[in-house]
Protein backbone atom coordinates (compact mmCIF):
# COMPACT_ATOMS: atom_id res chain seq x y z
CA UNK A 1 0.00 0.00 0.00
CA UNK A 2 1.34 3.35 -0.71
CA UNK A 3 2.42 5.55 1.92
CA UNK A 4 1.33 8.96 -0.41
CA UNK A 5 -1.48 10.17 1.65
CA UNK A 6 0.63 10.18 4.69
CA UNK A 7 3.16 11.91 3.60
CA UNK A 8 0.77 14.64 2.27
CA UNK A 9 -0.57 14.77 5.64
CA UNK A 10 2.93 15.15 6.76
CA UNK A 11 3.43 18.08 4.82
CA UNK A 12 0.36 20.27 5.40
CA UNK A 13 0.99 19.75 9.38
CA UNK A 14 4.38 21.01 8.40
CA UNK A 15 2.68 23.60 6.74
CA UNK A 16 0.36 24.87 9.12
CA UNK A 17 3.15 24.92 11.52
CA UNK A 18 5.15 27.03 9.54
CA UNK A 19 2.36 29.32 8.78
CA UNK A 20 1.81 29.71 12.07
CA UNK A 21 5.50 30.36 13.22
CA UNK A 22 5.38 33.18 11.03
CA UNK A 23 2.34 34.98 12.22
CA UNK A 24 3.80 34.42 15.73
CA UNK A 25 6.95 36.44 14.48
CA UNK A 26 4.99 39.74 13.14
CA UNK A 27 3.28 39.91 16.54
CA UNK A 28 6.24 40.00 18.66
CA UNK A 29 8.19 42.37 17.04
CA UNK A 30 7.98 45.86 18.94
CA UNK A 31 7.61 48.99 17.45
CA UNK A 32 11.15 51.03 17.49
CA UNK A 33 11.20 53.99 19.08
CA UNK A 34 11.41 56.31 16.22
CA UNK A 35 8.29 55.26 14.84
CA UNK A 36 5.14 57.00 14.69
CA UNK A 37 1.69 56.08 14.23
CA UNK A 38 -1.73 57.53 13.34
CA UNK A 39 -1.59 61.23 14.84
CA UNK A 40 0.47 62.65 12.74
CA UNK A 41 3.44 65.03 13.45
CA UNK A 42 3.49 68.82 12.25
CA UNK A 43 6.71 67.74 10.32
CA UNK A 44 9.44 65.09 9.83
CA UNK A 45 12.53 67.31 9.86
CA UNK A 46 14.97 66.16 7.44
CA UNK A 47 17.85 63.75 9.01
CA UNK A 48 21.52 64.72 9.90
CA UNK A 49 24.36 65.81 7.39
CA UNK A 50 26.59 63.30 6.60
CA UNK A 51 29.20 61.94 4.82
CA UNK A 52 28.77 60.60 1.08
CA UNK A 53 30.40 57.39 2.56
CA UNK A 54 28.71 56.74 6.04
CA UNK A 55 26.51 54.26 6.56
CA UNK A 56 22.89 55.55 5.80
CA UNK A 57 20.03 56.24 9.16
CA UNK A 58 16.42 56.71 9.56
CA UNK A 59 15.92 59.80 12.32
CA UNK A 60 12.15 59.24 12.25
CA UNK A 61 9.11 57.21 10.58
CA UNK A 62 5.81 58.11 10.35
CA UNK A 63 2.83 55.71 9.46
CA UNK A 64 -0.76 56.43 9.46
CA UNK A 65 -1.48 52.97 10.42
CA UNK A 66 -0.10 49.66 11.53
CA UNK A 67 -3.63 48.02 10.47
CA UNK A 68 -3.98 47.85 6.61
CA UNK A 69 -7.50 47.76 5.19
CA UNK A 70 -8.16 47.15 1.68
CA UNK A 71 -9.30 49.90 0.00
CA UNK A 72 -7.88 52.51 2.87
CA UNK A 73 -5.16 54.85 1.72
CA UNK A 74 -1.78 53.78 3.60
CA UNK A 75 0.46 56.86 3.88
CA UNK A 76 4.38 57.27 5.95
CA UNK A 77 7.07 59.62 5.54
CA UNK A 78 10.72 58.37 6.48
CA UNK A 79 13.43 61.13 7.61
CA UNK A 80 16.54 59.80 6.71
CA UNK A 81 20.24 61.22 6.45
CA UNK A 82 21.06 63.33 3.49
CA UNK A 83 23.23 60.35 2.24
CA UNK A 84 20.18 58.08 1.58
CA UNK A 85 19.99 57.32 -1.71
CA UNK A 86 16.75 55.69 -1.53
CA UNK A 87 13.70 53.72 0.64
CA UNK A 88 11.99 50.56 0.42
CA UNK A 89 9.24 49.04 2.17
CA UNK A 90 8.69 45.68 2.21
CA UNK A 91 7.07 42.89 4.03
CA UNK A 92 6.76 38.85 2.38
CA UNK A 93 4.21 39.76 -0.40
CA UNK A 94 4.62 43.65 -1.46
CA UNK A 95 7.85 45.35 -1.98
CA UNK A 96 7.97 49.46 -3.18
CA UNK A 97 10.71 52.17 -3.31
CA UNK A 98 9.55 55.28 -1.29
CA UNK A 99 9.76 58.46 -3.60
CA UNK A 100 12.42 61.18 -2.28
CA UNK A 101 10.60 64.00 -1.33
CA UNK A 102 13.92 66.08 -0.77
CA UNK A 103 17.47 65.37 0.60
CA UNK A 104 16.94 63.58 3.56
CA UNK A 105 13.15 63.27 2.84
CA UNK A 106 10.86 59.90 1.90
CA UNK A 107 6.98 60.06 1.50
CA UNK A 108 4.34 57.88 0.08
CA UNK A 109 0.53 57.27 -0.11
CA UNK A 110 -0.65 53.81 -1.13
CA UNK A 111 -4.29 52.35 -2.10
CA UNK A 112 -4.29 49.26 -0.46
CA UNK A 113 -5.70 46.56 -2.93
CA UNK A 114 -8.50 43.89 -2.37
CA UNK A 115 -5.86 41.07 -1.41
CA UNK A 116 -6.95 37.17 -1.30
CA UNK A 117 -7.72 35.97 2.11
CA UNK A 118 -4.46 34.17 3.11
CA UNK A 119 -2.75 37.75 2.29
CA UNK A 120 -4.81 38.94 5.15
CA UNK A 121 -2.66 38.33 8.34
CA UNK A 122 0.03 39.98 10.54
CA UNK A 123 3.34 40.34 8.76
CA UNK A 124 6.62 42.22 9.72
CA UNK A 125 7.23 45.34 7.57
CA UNK A 126 10.80 46.21 6.71
CA UNK A 127 12.31 49.65 5.92
CA UNK A 128 15.43 49.98 4.46
CA UNK A 129 17.49 52.82 3.48
CA UNK A 130 19.92 52.56 1.01
CA UNK A 131 23.06 54.89 0.29
CA UNK A 132 24.60 55.00 -3.06
CA UNK A 133 27.44 52.61 -2.30
CA UNK A 134 24.60 50.07 -1.09
CA UNK A 135 25.44 50.70 3.07
CA UNK A 136 21.83 49.60 4.50
CA UNK A 137 19.65 50.19 7.51
CA UNK A 138 16.24 48.45 8.37
CA UNK A 139 13.98 49.02 11.02
CA UNK A 140 11.26 46.01 11.01
CA UNK A 141 7.96 46.74 12.78
CA UNK A 142 4.39 44.42 12.77
CA UNK A 143 1.95 45.70 10.47
CA UNK A 144 -1.57 43.65 9.62
CA UNK A 145 -3.66 43.83 6.43
CA UNK A 146 -7.48 43.12 7.39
Amino acid sequence: MSDFPTRLHKKAHLLVLVLAALTGCASSVEVPSNVTVGQRRATLAPGPNVDFASPPRISAVWLSSLTLRRGEAWAGEISTSSNTASVEVRTDSFSFSVPRVRIGEFAFSYAIPDLPPYLRRPFLLHVVARNAGGDRLEETLPIEIK
